[in-house]
């Protein structure tokens, strides 16, 4: 990882939002996944699931790569629609 300007991760709307989302989900390298990963892979760490801050960062690009964090939203959006009815 490496540092960038915030403008590389700063959108003006919501489909900017959505799409960066997207792409992290979709595991495309760039600053918003290297921050996703970081802050995931804190939590993973601080949460006694990872032994140090970079099993932590791998674990979750791990998940990002092989597609289950994409695979769980999906999920979350189906049980709110399902939820919805």
């Amino acid at each position: 990882m490496r540092s960038v300007p915030i403008e590389t991760i700063r959108v003006s709307d919501l489909i900017q939002a959505k799409d960066m989302l997207l792409a992290v989900l979709e595991n495309e390298p760039g600053p918003a996944r290297d921050i996703v990963s970081l802050n995931a892979g804190a939590a993973i760490y601080i949460s006694g699931i990872a032994s140090s801050l970079s099993q932590g960062i791998a674990v979750a690009q791990e998940t990002l790569a092989s597609g289950a964090a994409k695979a769980k939203l999906q999920a979350l959006v189906n049980y709110s629609h399902r939820e919805a009815r």
